[in-house]
């Protein structure tokens, strides 16, 4: 049986990947404000907004939306602020993880103290994907194949 709620979260998140694509290869930002317009639908269900945030992120595009921020900023603070209202009272973190995310924030506060111009800015770029990656190690979620599927488009 077809479940339109979950099948409406998954097609949204195929229309914001491409709506994504279009932008980066027309360069016009009609399509960012869109994505941002349309990434809100998903703040009850974050994490479908992966996919478009590892695209966004990992790109070497720098999707500006205006004033210096980027999509993957954006899409990230949806992300975090949807993530806590979802899984606020209930979130477990498995150990396994606190350890390497806790190496992984000091060597960044390590390498901003320590680097040429002794600016945080680094480290604070830095702080909302390593707050992603933390809501992500206590998130569980049955349909990682479709995630998966998403990416692969």
């Amino acid at each position: 049986m077809i479940n339109f709620r979950k099948d409406f979260t998954f097609y949204v998140s195929i229309i914001l990947v491409v709506l994504l694509l279009l932008s980066a290869t027309t360069k016009n930002a009609i399509f960012l404000y869109l994505l941002f317009g349309a990434s809100l639908l998903l703040i009850n269900n974050p994490v479908y907004l992966l996919p478009v945030y590892i695209i966004a992120s990992l790109s070497g595009n720098f999707f500006d939306i205006g004033g210096g921020f980027s999509i993957s900023r954006i899409v990230a603070l949806v992300f975090i602020i949807g993530s806590g209202f979802k899984y606020g009272g209930s979130f477990n973190v498995n150990k396994n993880y606190i350890n390497p995310i806790l190496l992984i924030f000091f060597f960044n506060i390590i390498s901003s103290v320590t680097s040429l111009t002794g600016s945080m800015w680094g480290f604070l770029e830095m702080l909302p994907n390593l707050l992603i990656v933390f809501i992500c190690s206590g998130i569980k979620f049955p349909h990682i194949n479709k995630l998966t599927f998403i990416l692969t488009i």
